[in-house]
């Protein structure tokens, strides 16, 4: 189901592969995007996810982590609109 609402709301804004296990995606943007500035706008409403500082040791992972597993459907579509408004 989080996969259809990336595809609802972020198509063509960012990439992502379904992942093999867990309750989590990494999300790649199309296009250059600061991650910290979007997150930075997240937050102000609300909205968290993980940049790619904590799990990048010698390169920089150019994407973030948006775990779901807690979220309800409308939490993640409340979520994804966010990051959608501020790609």
């Amino acid at each position: 189901m989080f996969g259809e609402l990336l595809d609802k709301y972020l198509k063509g804004k960012v990439s992502y592969q379904l992942p093999d296990g867990g309750l989590a995606f990494w999300l790649s943007m199309t296009e250059d995007t600061d991650l910290f500035k979007l997150k930075e706008n997240a937050i102000k409403e609300g909205v968290s996810f993980t940049t790619p500082e904590g799990f990048s040791f010698d390169k920089v992972i150019p994407g973030i982590r948006i775990g779901y597993a807690s979220l309800s459907e409308k939490e993640m579509e409340k979520g994804l609109k966010v990051v959608s408004k501020h790609l």
